[in-house]
């Protein structure tokens, strides 16, 4: 029987969740590209599968370009998984001048995403989200990518990861609208509350909690998450998939802010102004 191998690239694959829905997808004979902030545990991940890998510090959108440009080669990409992410316990900018949570979690992936549009065709785009994106986030448009003392002083570790978490799930659920029948099929995912070094970027209490022996006796584990992502990944865990759907683990989650056209309109508009000096593609 003939079996089409898929090429699959995971980014954020250099450890916790990403690093074992790598190992799943090599086991099922699927092509896997392994994406990592960290050269040793990226090469340590990739030597273990005997797969192609890629370091990237999302943190600099050079190096994202590059990385765009590295995946290009490999002629076409059957699923890409955004899971790269990280929180961090106090205010930073980066070198492109965005806050660090709001560039990691946010502008980087979608960045990356549209500059792999060639390649990605019809192909397959699973996002990790997060829960917090529905209790922490507060989107203001207006204020996406602002770097000012108010947006000093109203950081808060949580706020902004939820933050950045809402604002990529309103722009997949944006960019799944209308979008044509070549375009890739977008889904975001929270997959659990996850015990992994996620938390190693915060040295603050939230940090430390996730770092915990009780966090990692009560959390899901990498794998158990790995698992769930992973049925997005092959298939569809329900019958219908609702392209530019949030789903909670098998759940797809119905949200006013996902489906406000007005608010969708706004973000395209502002994300494009802050990364068409990046590379993004107009895709309008």
């Amino acid at each position: 029987m003939f079996t089409v191998t898929r090429t699959i690239v995971i980014t954020g694959a250099s450890d916790g969740i990403g690093a074992a829905l790598a190992r799943r997808v090599h086991a099922t004979g699927d092509r896997v590209v392994v994406v990592g902030r960290s050269p040793a545990k990226t090469a340590a991940v990739a030597g273990e599968l005997g797969a192609p890998s890629h370091v990237v510090d999302y943190a600099r959108l050079d190096q994202v370009r590059d990385l765009a440009s590295a995946l290009a080669d490999l002629g076409s990409i059957d699923v890409l998984v955004n899971n790269a992410g990280a929180w961090f316990d106090k205010y930073e900018t980066t070198d492109d001048g965005f806050e660090r949570t709001q560039q990691v979690n946010f502008l980087a992936p979608v960045l990356l995403t549209s500059l792999l549009a060639p390649a990605l065709g019809d192909a397959k785009v699973v996002w990790t989200g997060s829960m917090s994106s529905r209790w922490a986030g507060r989107l203001d448009v207006s204020r996406l990518g602002m770097d000012d003392e108010a947006a000093r002083d109203t950081f808060g570790t949580m706020r902004a990861y939820g933050t950045s978490k809402l604002a990529l799930a309103a722009w997949v659920a944006k960019s799944a609208r209308g979008a044509g029948a070549n375009a890739p099929s977008q889904v975001v995912v929270h997959p659990g509350a996850v015990a992994t070094n996620f938390g190693t970027n915060n040295s603050g209490p939230i940090g430390r909690l996730m770092d915990s022996a009780l966090a990692r006796a009560i959390l899901t584990s990498a794998d158990a998450a790995a698992s769930r992502l992973q049925r997005y990944v092959d298939g569809c865990p329900t019958k219908d998939w609702v392209p530019g759907g949030y789903y909670e683990i098998r759940r797809c989650v119905k949200r006013r802010q996902l489906e406000d056209a007005a608010l969708g309109k706004a973000l395209t508009q502002r994300t494009r102004e802050l990364l068409s000096p990046f590379g993004l593609r107009d895709e309008s």
